[in-house]
């Protein structure tokens, strides 16, 4: 139980930050809904049409929309002189509260601040002064010109907060305090020592006193508490600087590059230039490719502070793909492709696979990820604890070390002192990692981060926060803890919506995948029989764009999908005339020998077949017509509507089979099992054939049935066979 004095003195402490921090407060503003003349000063001051309203407030989706405040700087806060102070504003509340899907701007006494097109981040603290005075006056004023209608979440003006620096260094102080003594607390000897340094003092006297003398009071038993300093300065926190950039989501896809990344970027290598000791991590290689091809300075700046050791590369991945949804093929091309431009430009190899925001992850992962020497996994959806570290091992028995923690977060002292604490009495460990910067529409750490970050270090009951990358992060675990606990399973699953919804995408991706293997398959053959190997890389490379954790799992706004979608159908096109082209070669080269039209039929799959094939037939076709093939077996056909209908058995794998149209009638039955089902070691799926939906879905090992059919489980799909026809040669 902790000793008394010290809960009372935490408990006041609280009390007294709690109210210090009611200042920022900005909730009641003038409101206008309409259309206004250029003067924003002038009609901000002379508001006599506006309405008063409290923020957060719902907007007219329908009209321009504006919020005025005539702000005054005041002598004191708490107590707290004020002048000379920075002044900043910025939103209020958590992710959703502080961003505004719209057309936007904001201005500070006519002086437009802000002026965003589709995604309006409140998270940043906007300067209003560098500079203030009491009595100064200020009007700010925003202005929403489109709103966009993303249902309630985005369709309101949020809260803001006001800041004076001075005021917000005593808050500051006060909250590091505050976590000091809880981290203390947590180290050995730590509550006695505590205790006996503010033994003998009034605790209740901190009710009262003004929030200079707490400062005083503070800094007396900070003095008292240095014996715990090595104690605390035993615990590492890696401090990772990151944006998390979305190649889109709620704003159009140039968006991204004409100003996200740019903008990111260059507010990165400035903070470089003027804190030498900040590091960064940044992943997906596409990101750099654009930077190479559109903006060669940036993407210049970037290999210098790669080459100066501060600019991380965790691009092990073209980007940050959904890998719940593609096949292992196209996981292996992200990482393919990104390895190789990555290692080509600025000859690094990356061994961290970033995956902060993806909706799942497939248990076999760790396997592929070995393999193509990623050796460690960062990730943050999806697990089962806020923060987690452990082996992750597949199936096969390969195994990465996995990280999982919140991401896009400001520094604070108390999340910091929670992680620290958590991974002590969970595993035993010492070593953590914290990632900041805000992040979707870019934007990464700010100033206010890094100083944060330098006055922690300098209080000597915190951990040691060392600016840092999530490669040296890594290696030190792996260095110094060599009995991590093991998962054997997937960390678990986001939002199943993301598995159903945009299935346009969805279908577009599998097709993508399908063709671009089946093209690589019959060009290779094509190529050892003289013909021409088809160069698909800008094929796969769209492919995996598409795949984007934000797009295929159909969560961004409808332009994304008018992009990707007439992308996907350039890539299918352009894959199957690839198919064509090789099947006519190989064709060319085969001898046919038996009695009738030959038909060839290829195999892309790695095993034997027997499937449907279905072929537009160019002249008319007596109906009475049978199917031989080389050995001389017979096979039933079909004619419906100029299209011939048969099942080829026994196609070999990667190959082909000849089979011959001649007339005549089948003089057997053939009935088709209608028994539709998947199965393996672990479960029986059973499908039923009219409606394509499942039956029952039966576990081997608990020996019951875990999921049965219902009749309400939507309409009747059609059955797609898709079947790549040249004449008579045909692909299945």
């Amino acid at each position: 139980m902790i000793n008394n004095n010290i809960g009372n003195l935490v408990n006041i402490l609280k009390k007294r930050l709690s109210d210090a921090i009611t200042y920022r407060k900005l909730e009641a503003v003038k409101y206008f809904e309409g259309s206004l003349e250029k003067d924003l000063k002038k009609i901000a001051l002379d508001n006599k049409r506006w309405e008063e309203v409290k923020l957060p407030h719902q907007i007219n989706d329908e009209t321009e929309s504006w919020i005025a405040k005539n702000i005054k700087v005041p002598e004191e806060i708490h107590g707290i002189k004020i002048n000379g102070s920075e002044m900043t504003i910025n939103g209020a509340g958590f992710l959703g509260d502080q961003i505004i899907i719209a057309k936007a701007e904001l201005f500070i006494d006519n002086k437009k601040i802000i002026s965003e097109e589709n995604y309006v981040d409140l998270r940043y603290r906007y300067q209003i002064s560098p500079d203030v005075s009491p009595d100064d006056e200020y009007i700010f004023l925003l202005h929403i010109i489109n709103k966009k209608g993303f249902e309630d979440l985005h369709s309101r003006i949020p809260a803001f907060e006001i800041r004076y620096n001075l005021m917000e260094d005593v808050i500051f102080e006060l909250e590091s305090f505050i976590n000091e003594l809880d981290f203390g607390l947590s180290l050995k000897g730590g509550e006695k020592v505590i205790g006996e340094a503010i033994a003998g003092i009034d605790i209740n006297k901190f009710n009262a006193i003004s929030l200079y003398d707490v400062l005083v009071e503070i800094e007396e038993i900070r003095s008292k508490l240095v014996s715990l300093k090595d104690s605390a300065k035993n615990f590492k926190i890696h401090m990772i600087g990151h944006a998390h950039i979305d190649m889109t989501w709620l704003w159009p896809i140039e968006e991204t590059f004409n100003n996200v990344c740019p903008n990111t970027f260059n507010t990165v290598n400035k903070l470089m230039e003027d804190y030498p000791e900040f590091k960064f991590s940044q992943s997906q290689a596409y990101l750099y490719k654009k930077m190479e091809d559109k903006y060669p300075y940036i993407f210049q700046n970037i290999k210098k502070r790669v080459n100066e050791g501060k600019w991380d590369i965790t691009a092990s991945a073209w980007v940050e793909f959904d890998p719940t949804m593609v096949s292992g093929e196209s996981i292996v091309r992200q990482i393919l492709y990104a390895k190789l431009y990555i290692k080509e430009k600025f000859g690094f190899d990356t061994e961290v696979c970033w995956m902060p925001d993806n909706f799942g992850h497939p248990w076999t992962l760790p396997q592929i990820l070995k393999k193509s020497g990623l050796n460690y996994y960062y990730f943050m959806r999806s697990s089962r604890k806020g923060f987690d570290l452990f082996l992750w091992e597949s199936p096969d028995g390969s195994r990465v070390i996995a990280f999982n923690s919140a991401y896009m977060g400001n520094v604070d002292p108390k999340t910091l002192i929670q992680l620290a604490k958590y991974n002590k009495e969970d595993k035993n460990i010492d070593i953590s990692m914290f990632v900041y910067g805000i992040g979707d529409h870019g934007g990464g750490p700010t100033k206010e981060d890094i100083k944060i970050i330098n006055k922690l270090n300098n209080k000597n009951i915190y951990p040691k926060l060392k600016f840092s990358t999530a490669h040296e992060y890594f290696k030190d675990i792996e260095n110094n803890y060599k009995d991590l606990p093991v998962l054997r399973d997937e960390p678990g699953l986001g939002f199943d919506g993301c598995y159903t919804i945009h299935s346009d995408l969805k279908i577009h991706n599998r097709l993508c995948e399908r063709f671009l293997l089946d093209a690589e398959k019959m060009g290779t053959i094509s190529a050892i029989l003289g013909g021409e190997y088809p160069d698909l890389e800008e094929n796969w490379k769209g492919t995996l764009f598409n795949q984007f954790h934000d797009l295929l799992p159909g969560c961004s706004i409808k332009s994304a999908y008018d992009y990707t979608n007439k992308e996907a159908e350039i890539i299918e096109k352009e894959a199957l005339d690839s198919i064509n082209r090789s099947i006519l070669h190989i064709s060319d080269n085969i001898r046919t020998k038996g009695k009738g039209i030959p038909i060839i039929v290829f195999n892309t799959l790695a095993w034997q077949r027997d499937d449907v094939v279905k072929i537009n037939l160019l002249d008319k076709t007596s109906e009475r017509i049978v199917i031989n093939d080389d050995s001389g077996k017979t096979y039933p056909a079909q004619v419906i509507d100029g299209q011939l209908i048969f099942i080829a058995e026994g196609v070999p794998s990667l190959g082909y089979k000849t089979f011959y149209i001649c007339e005549g009638e089948y003089g057997g039955d053939y009935i088709l099992d209608n028994d539709l089902k998947l199965e393996n070691e672990y479960f029986l799926l059973k499908i039923d054939k009219n409606s394509g939906t499942i039956s029952y879905l039966y576990d081997k090992r608990e020996k019951k049935i875990v999921m049965r059919d219902r009749i309400d489980e939507g309409i009747v799909p059609d059955i797609l066979f898709l079947l790549i026809c040249k004449h008579q040669r045909c692909l299945i």
